[in-house]
């Protein structure tokens, strides 16, 4: 039989083979070993991290590939129209904008920002704070930290938000030594975004942007772990029987599951009310589902409390606290939701008091519920009644 191919020609598709073999290789030995990687961070990471950890370098063991991305920021041959990684002073370039900025501390100097690495060394060499000689001393206030290190949260949750914003910038100089890094927008737990700063919560919830727990489970479509919830509900008719599902979405990919209220259940045993509220994607029937403990329980599934941006809001002042009679203060729970809060927390919150002096009212029993629990990690519900001692308290707010 005589050969088609000419001997040029089998050297082209042998060396064609050569590459698709070589390419393959390549591209398995990148999938086994990003798969190996994910098994690694997921089920062994090498150390465990609690709190907030405000050290970059402490996540280096469990995300190397995210570490490295972060130390890449100490570049700053990265040039475009858009800034890019180089410091330029913009008044040089823009000189009307020191008549715009008439007033305000950017008049005096601003330079185009450079990557995370650099943000407490631009900060600190900027003529905008000065040149404090101590704590007192400065124009500016604290707040010019807050986005600058991930030490913030961390001193936030220490001393608590009126302690840390009460102060001049430099009163927190020797405490703000990490840069923008890993603790300002990741849990250390599995690298999902969260917001760390009580000012954005904020800001959210008085917008109206409140939002229900997300629900903690794994994506078939993607490596998600989050789910949040749709405020809408699936009905479904078996015979004579109903079944109800609440609608939640993957916070990465969009991709749906359905999470069990009602299972083969007669429509006569269905509230009217209920029943109507499932039919008409009702919002707040969604949301005392999709806050409740026990339809995460009954699938077998556990809610992200922490996910919700939620606001103290106190009907007593410091003033009414000095001007009362009463030797215990009495503060009466009212919260729609379930939110598995702590009692520590939530007095925390209230008072703008640190840990370590709330920790001190509850091991001498100045705080305590009417039911009579007394420990600090117990949770609190609607309606529930918190007692403290007057005078305990009035000497920790002094």
């Amino acid at each position: 039989m005589k050969d088609k191919f000419k001997p040029w020609q089998r050297w082209v598709l042998f060396a064609l083979a050569m590459a698709v073999i070589f390419a393959s290789g390549v591209i398995i030995s990148f999938l086994m070993e990003h798969s190996a990687e994910v098994v690694n961070v997921d089920y062994k990471k090498k150390i465990k991290i609690n709190g907030i950890e405000a050290r970059s370098i402490i996540f280096a063991e469990n995300y190397p590939r995210e570490y490295k991305t972060w130390v890449d920021t100490t570049s700053t041959d990265l040039h475009s129209r858009l800034n890019g990684r180089t410091s330029i002073d913009v008044l040089a370039q823009r000189p009307e904008m020191v008549i715009l900025w008439a007033g305000y501390a950017f008049s005096k100097d601003y330079s185009t920002p450079r990557g995370h690495m650099y943000a407490l060394q631009d900060i600190v060499h900027s003529l905008r704070t000065g040149a404090p000689m101590g704590g007192a001393d400065g124009p500016q206030f604290a707040s010019c930290w807050v986005c600058k290190s991930s030490d913030v949260p961390r001193m936030i949750e220490a001393i608590g938000v009126d302690s840390f914003y009460n102060n001049k910038w430099a009163a927190w100089g020797a405490e703000i030594v990490n840069p923008i890094g890993c603790a300002d927008c990741h849990e250390p737990k599995n690298m999902d975004l969260h917001i760390s700063r009580p000012s954005l919560t904020e800001a959210f919830s008085r917008q109206g942007r409140d939002n229900t727990p997300l629900l903690i489970k794994k994506c078939s479509h993607c490596d998600g772990d989050r789910f949040y919830c749709s405020d809408k509900f699936r009905m479904n008719a078996q015979k004579k029987n109903i079944d109800v599902w609440l609608i939640y979405r993957c916070v990465k990919c969009d991709n749906t599951c359905n999470i069990t209220l009602l299972s083969r259940t007669k429509p006569d045993l269905i509230d009217k009310k209920l029943f109507h509220s499932f039919s008409m994607n009702d919002r707040e029937a969604a949301w005392q589902y999709a806050f409740s403990a026990g339809m995460a329980s009954k699938n077998k599934l556990q809610i992200d409390y922490d996910s919700v941006g939620y606001e103290v809001i106190s009907n007593i002042s410091f003033e009414d606290i000095m001007n009362m009679n009463n030797a215990i203060i009495s503060i009466r729970i009212e919260c729609d939701f379930e939110l598995n809060l702590k009692l520590l927390s939530l007095i925390k919150r209230c008072f703008s008091l640190s840990t370590t002096r709330l920790k001190h009212l509850f091991e001498e029993g100045n705080i305590s519920l009417l039911s009579g629990k007394t420990s600090p990690k117990c949770k609190v519900k609607n309606g529930d009644i918190i007692l403290i001692d007057r005078k305990s308290l009035i000497d920790i707010l002094g």
